[in-house]
């Protein structure tokens, strides 16, 4: 603890695994205060626009990914030079931008993300599934 303020858990793997050729990843992005903004269909649609935007020149494949109401799950594996936290980071911001003119005050996305690196044991389609 430093201070009076208790230290934030670490959540993240080291930050050179995320940028390693052929890394997979599953990645949940909540919704700032579980706001069910992905049940607004063109709002959905203008994210998944920019995902795959990102994506294609990030050097990221997007695998899979599920809407959810209040938030988002991502399969990504990287295959260029992007790291995949540069890649949320970026992702994050260009939708809250959208999120924005679609009447959405404040912050769009909680704080961080929740990921999950794919060992090479496992198997994609569990993922997938």
């Amino acid at each position: 603890m430093m201070g009076d303020r208790p230290q934030r858990k670490r959540i993240r793997s080291p930050a050179d695994v995320y940028r390693v050729p052929h890394t997979q990843a599953t990645i949940t992005l909540g919704v700032a205060g579980r706001r069910p903004v992905f049940a607004d269909a063109a709002f959905t649609s203008g994210c998944l626009d920019i995902l795959r935007e990102r994506a294609e020149r990030d050097g990221i494949e997007v695998l899979a990914y599920c809407s959810m109401p209040d938030h988002l799950h991502l399969l990504l594996e990287v295959v260029g030079d992007t790291s995949l936290i540069d890649f949320i980071r970026a992702f994050k911001g260009r939708t809250t931008r959208i999120a924005w003119n679609h009447g959405v005050q404040g912050s769009l996305w909680q704080r961080s993300f929740y990921d999950h690196i794919v060992r090479r044991e496992e198997d994609t389609d569990k993922h997938l599934r």
